[in-house]
């Protein structure tokens, strides 16, 4: 046979591995792409636990306990389970939701790659105003003469019991010192009891809290009527925000969104709907969804003052 007629054999192994190989690529592009449209087209993650880190304050026990209401709600209205992570000074990469003070996500927020998409609006929000309060008796102040010793704030971190009111207060002529550490904290304790009761006693000729600290210091007896007065009120920015992936911010809104329309509803009791009712008892009177203008204006006031310390 001349070498023209021979016909050198074709490897049928070799197609068929190079089929298989090409089959195989094209199922796995198919099912990428449908689960990629899947995830698109439904706003975000659909399976799985829902990681929410909080703040955990004076401790973790604590937190958990304050903010499993929340927990329970997103999970029913999520129909997935949700689980809490109590955060201090770390908060880890990869959670589903952040339910952060406004000043650590300003620090936060971007190295992250999360998007603030709600506030959560504590207690009676009519009450939340940010005010300076002195007693009755001395309420006439000159401003532009005032000791920075001469006034209580609750915490370097509090914009409504700290940045606003120095905003205010350099606008009305107070000088802000050199050293910043020359300014009293009382601390972010419950109501701004310590700041209320500074100024109350004459340690203190202003104090910086919210409207809401003031009217139960007055509830409760602490304070009574008349003998504090309000000399400085300026709107509140928000204290808290809740933040997501910005990947899923379309996804946890929708959801974030039921959880609302359940807190408009709510009569501040704990009632049928106990995790709704408990989330009023521990303070969180709603949500709302962020403005960003409002956040711009607590960003720019950590700039001012947020770092100081």
């Amino acid at each position: 046979m001349k070498m023209k007629d021979k016909i050198k054999p074709f490897d049928v192994s070799i197609l068929s591995t190079y089929m298989g190989r090409s089959l195989t690529l094209v199922v796995t592009v198919a099912v990428v792409g449908i689960t990629v449209s899947a995830y698109l087209s439904s706003g975000g993650p659909q399976r799985g636990t829902i990681n929410v880190c909080v703040p955990a304050g004076t401790s973790a026990v604590s937190a958990m306990r304050k903010y499993e209401p929340l927990r329970a709600v997103l999970s029913r209205e999520t129909r997935r389970p949700a689980e809490l992570v109590a955060c201090d000074d770390t908060w880890p990469a990869g959670c589903d939701l952040y339910v952060m003070p406004v000043h650590t996500y300003l620090r936060h927020g971007e190295p992250l790659g999360i998007a603030a998409i709600y506030e959560v609006v504590s207690g009676d929000e009519k009450q939340n105003d940010a005010v300076l309060v002195a007693r009755a008796s001395d309420a006439e102040i000159d401003f532009a003469r005032l000791d920075p010793g001469e006034i209580a704030f609750a915490g370097p971190s509090s914009i409504n019991g700290f940045w606003v009111q120095m905003l205010s207060l350099s606008r009305r002529g107070f000088v802000p010192p050199e050293d910043a550490g020359v300014l009293r904290f009382e601390g972010p304790d419950p109501h701004g009891l310590r700041v209320v009761l500074g100024v109350l006693y004459g340690a203190y000729r202003l104090g910086a809290c919210t409207q809401a600290d003031l009217s139960v210091m007055t509830e409760v007896g602490v304070v009574r009527p008349g003998e504090l007065e309000i000399v400085q009120r300026d709107e509140a920015l928000p204290e808290i925000v809740v933040a997501a992936p910005q990947r899923d911010t379309d996804y946890y809104l929708s959801e974030l969104r039921k959880i609302e329309g359940l807190l408009e509803k709510a009569d501040g009791s704990v009632s049928a709907d106990a995790p709704v009712g408990l989330l009023n008892v521990y303070g969180v009177g709603g949500l709302r969804p962020l403005d960003p203008a409002r956040l711009e204006k607590a960003r720019q006031l950590f700039e001012l003052y947020g770092n100081l310390f």
